[in-house]
């Protein structure tokens, strides 16, 4: 995503997990009804990781980091085959500049390495880099139990699964709109507690009512995919480009080695049948609400270093949302405008007014404005 622009990186990281997630969420369960063995379909399912070797090949280097191990010569060439791709003319002066510029970032950086302790030096930074690996942890523990839960619903396993594997389709879209308007931190609080709450509801509706058990679990699964998917874009962005790469590593690992704690949840259906679905919901609440201490990335240009990262998001305010703050910037400018044309109107009038004395203020102008108007006869 760092060779995106911010208005882009939504429809880059959901776009494609929505067509090829969906696709082999759905099939899954009958590749597995049709095999009818464990170790065959754990080895037809895993043979096409093996393609990831390409990657290596084929994905360019993130130009961001390449700048700050020093690797100039490297970074011109991703960045003139990005120029070649995306069929750009750069001026070769621009080329100069910018060398020169990461060659003093390099010196800069040089006397101060890093590694992923620095995550947890400054405060601020290891205060967010906690709450961020709490929330992903909660995230795939909610998403791991609820996968697994399935098994409690009264229908078959492979249709449950196969429709829950269908969901991912709308819920990876989702994020499409709602990440650029209600940003990241809004849209994976509300995720998470819809999810929570959906689950929660999932263990409290009489257990004879099987379909509306099911819908609600279906909601469950729905919103916490959309949580997951945003959970890993937000990850990525929140992370500073120094420590990007050792710092999601830390947090993703830490995320899925909490899965172990699903089953044990999951245990608990011997007790009471739904019981599962009550404590992930709980679970899954508490999550949204540890995302509101988060700051808002959505717009904004990512941090590259932890000094960076202590300064991020310090003007921002609770509420925070690209609509919002579009809103603000548009009211704003037609403030400016008007405010404008009161001075410019003032300032015609005046011969007319004489010495009258008008108010600092553009709207005791604006007030001054319209009784002048109104006392001028009509036709």
């Amino acid at each position: 995503m760092e060779y995106v622009g911010p208005e882009k990186r939504t429809i880059v990281g959901n776009v494609p997990m929505a067509i090829f997630l969906t696709l082999g969420a759905s099939t899954l369960p009958w590749i597995a009804y049709a095999l009818a063995d464990w170790r065959l379909f754990s080895i037809i399912t895993s043979a096409p990781i093996a393609v990831i070797v390409a990657a290596w090949w084929l994905v360019p280097e993130s130009a961001r980091w390449l700048v700050l191990k020093g690797k100039t010569d490297k970074t011109m060439k991703t960045l003139r085959k990005c120029a070649r791709i995306n069929n750009k003319t750069v001026d070769p002066s621009i080329y100069e500049e910018f060398q020169a510029a990461t060659q003093r970032t390099y010196q800069l950086e040089k006397y101060n390495p890093t590694n992923w302790m620095d995550l947890f030096r400054s405060p601020k930074m290891r205060k967010r880099f906690l709450l961020i690996t709490l929330t992903w942890m909660v995230i795939t523990v909610v998403y791991d139990g609820y996968v697994r839960s399935l098994a409690i619903l009264p229908y078959s396993v492979f249709i449950t699964n196969s429709v829950a594997g269908a969901l991912e389709l709308p819920a990876d879209l989702v994020p499409v709109v709602t990440l650029d308007r209600l940003g990241r931190r809004w849209t994976l609080t509300m995720a998470l507690s819809l999810a929570g709450l959906a689950g929660i509801a999932t263990g409290l509706v009489p257990q004879n009512s099987a379909m509306l058990m099911t819908l609600l679990a279906m909601a469950s699964r729905f919103f916490i995919t959309i949580a997951m998917n945003t959970g890993i874009q937000y990850t990525v962005e929140l992370i500073p480009t120094q420590l990007r790469g050792q710092g999601t590593g830390v947090v993703h690992i830490t995320g899925h080695g909490a899965t172990f704690f699903a089953p044990f949840i999951l245990y608990l259906s011997t007790y009471y049948k739904t019981l599962p679905y009550i404590v992930l919901g709980a679970l899954s609440v508490f999550g949204g609400l540890v995302c509101l201490l988060l700051p808002e990335t959505a717009n904004q240009n990512l941090p590259e270093s932890v000094a960076d990262a202590e300064r991020f998001g310090a003007e921002q305010s609770f509420f925070e949302m690209p609509c919002l703050s579009k809103r603000r910037d548009r009211q704003q400018k037609l403030n400016d405008v008007d405010g404008d044309d009161v001075k410019r109107t003032l300032t015609a009038i005046t011969p007319f007014i004489g010495d009258a004395k008008v108010g600092g203020t553009i709207n005791s102008s604006r007030q001054y404005v319209k009784d002048m108007s109104d006392s001028l006869p009509t036709d």
